[in-house]
């Protein structure tokens, strides 16, 4: 079973943007999807956000390039599992998730879970 810091080592998908601390930025393409403990993954977003640089209490923007994922990138129940449980823990500290180059299957799986995603939630995602 991989650690928090195992997967910060080895995937390392989620990285503090060095110009604006307060912009986390996820490459997904960088995720081991043949890991199956999605758990380790809401502890590895919390990580982050509780050794975010700079003011702990600043808003983030989550900026999500989403360029390399495909449809068989896509885990329905990882999804499902951050979906509830990232807008139970963290909800108030993003205020924005910007999807960047988002593919097909991004916007297919955006749309087939959109219901699912709190409506707080769903008004701070843009698309770019």
């Amino acid at each position: 079973m991989a650690s928090v810091e195992d997967i910060r080592l080895r995937e390392n998908y989620l990285n503090w943007d060095q110009k604006n601390n307060h912009i986390l930025i996820v490459k997904p393409e960088k995720r081991d999807w043949t890991r199956t403990n999605y758990e380790m993954d809401i502890r590895y977003i919390e990580w982050m956000f509780d050794h975010k640089p700079g003011d702990i209490n600043q808003p983030i923007d989550v900026h999500a390039y989403m360029q390399h994922m495909g449809l068989w990138n896509l885990k329905w129940r990882f999804l499902r599992k951050l979906v509830e449980q990232l807008s139970k823990r963290i909800k108030n500290k993003v205020t924005r998730i910007i999807i960047i180059q988002s593919t097909l299957s991004v916007w297919f799986a955006h749309w087939w879970y959109t219901d699912l995603i709190p409506f707080n939630v769903r008004k701070k995602i843009i698309w770019k």
